[in-house]
């Protein structure tokens, strides 16, 4: 079903530049013989069709790179190929599997045969096979990665395919620029916490605890903490908000839904929306030339945290006003389809999207939009599929639990006896 890409230039291709091929830098223009190449495209549903690449000029290409051995590669996918159908007339999305994976003909049909199974699922996105060429222009050593050319046939960057949105490629077609800093090759693929460069250089300081913004070209590390030469360092970094306060308040967080999240009027809602983005990134560093044990340096975590945000955590138990989510039993119509787990529901989206979704999902989401805990009861639940209209965040929450129920979601105000995170601004 899956042949060879069509990448070893004929003589009478006009492609007979692509001998040498370079690493391009963002701002360079892709080489003339790359736009006249044959590229043949193979769909999942054994049909192939040769094009060039100058057939897609003027529009903003979007290379996505994948493996058979990458999950999170065709898990991100679907959410492709939602961005090629609401842009279809100014993107165009190629999956690219580069030669150096090593991914056969079998391989990729076995692999395939599970998503198939699992979730009644065939990607429609085109994909090229065995590359060479747009894996020797685009310098990358991680997956799943996208690269990106303008409508005027420059490359200007790349990044992770998880980072991507669709306000990210509205931003692109207005400006033919990438709206966050390119990222090139990961320097702590191989993760080495304590060898791998420091957020801070800590040559002559005594002590730090800082955080600090999304750091390019990391991967996301954990919070072990090291010792070394009698000093004491620990770094985590290119996480969330969230996971940062789990990690710094695991006695707050543990066994927690997400959903049961309470908070102060204080805390204002950027907070509370920081706290709920997936792709939004931080990092903290702690350092002290002295060995110090876990509790200190939990603490100055916990400080740095607060300092940074405006905003303190504790566990706290008692009665609650909360909404009970249930499926209304009369309306079958939010029963899911099937399809490949997707949630699309950045802010200022076309349309707010949860597929193939479980009760839980669901309600981890409405918690941040709504006034007060969103709880699910009973086990082994069917999943949803959930569209709601880019303004369902502007709604009030009248609103929006009519609008919930219409699609065959109710929400019924209950007091509950609740254990849960309650943030709060600490008195200053």
């Amino acid at each position: 079903m899956f042949s060879l890409s069509a990448q070893t230039p004929r003589k009478d291709s006009g492609a007979d530049g692509l001998n040498g091929l370079t690493a391009l830098n963002p701002g360079d223009p892709i080489p003339e013989a790359v736009w006249k190449m044959p590229l043949e495209l193979n769909y999942f549903d054994g049909k192939k069709n040769i094009v060039k690449l100058a057939d897609y000029k003027n529009k903003l290409i979007v290379l996505d790179f994948w493996s058979t051995g990458c999950a999170s590669c065709i898990e991100g996918i679907p959410k492709m190929e939602l961005y090629q159908q609401r842009f279809k007339d100014d993107i165009v999305v190629l999956l690219v599997n580069s030669k150096r994976n090593k991914d056969t003909a079998k391989r990729i049909k076995t692999r395939f045969e599970k998503y198939r199974f699992d979730f009644n699922y065939t990607p429609i996105l085109p994909t090229i096979l065995d590359d060479t060429v747009f894996t020797a222009l685009i310098e990358h050593n991680t997956l799943p990665r996208i690269a990106i050319i303008n409508k005027a046939g420059v490359f200007i960057g790349t990044s992770s395919s998880a980072s991507l949105s669709e306000q990210h490629i509205s931003a692109m077609l207005k400006t033919d620029k990438l709206p966050f800093e390119s990222e090139r090759n990961i320097l702590n693929k191989v993760i080495d916490h304590v060898e791998m460069p420091l957020l801070i250089d800590t040559v002559g300081l005594t002590y730090t605890s800082t955080i600090a913004r999304y750091k390019v070209n990391y991967n996301s590390i954990y919070p072990n903490v090291h010792y070394k030469n009698g000093q004491t360092l620990l770094q985590t970094g290119n996480t969330t908000v969230r996971a940062m306060y789990q990690h710094a308040f695991p006695e707050v967080f543990k066994d927690k839904v997400y959903g049961t999240y309470v908070f102060h009027s204080s805390v204002p809602y950027k907070f509370k929306k920081l706290l709920n983005d997936p792709h939004t990134y931080f990092w903290y560093q702690y350092f002290n030339r002295d060995s110090v044990d876990n509790y200190s340096i939990n603490q100055a975590f916990r400080r740095a945290l607060v300092d940074n945000f405006g905003v303190d955590v504790k566990l706290k138990f008692d009665f609650q006003d909360v909404y009970i989510l249930k499926i209304d039993p009369s309306n079958k119509s939010i029963l899911s389809k099937g399809g490949m787990r997707m949630q699309s529901i950045e802010e200022g989206s076309s349309a707010l999207i949860m597929q193939n979704a479980d009760l839980i999902g669901i309600a981890n989401f409405l918690r941040t939009t709504l006034d007060r805990p969103v709880l699910v009861e009973g086990k082994d639940l069917p999943k949803v599929d959930l569209l709601l209209p880019s303004n369902f965040y502007d709604l009030d929450t009248d609103s929006k639990i009519a609008l919930l129920a219409e699609k065959g979601l109710i929400l019924s105000k209950s007091r509950n006896l609740l254990e849960y995170p309650f943030f709060y601004k600490p008195i200053e």
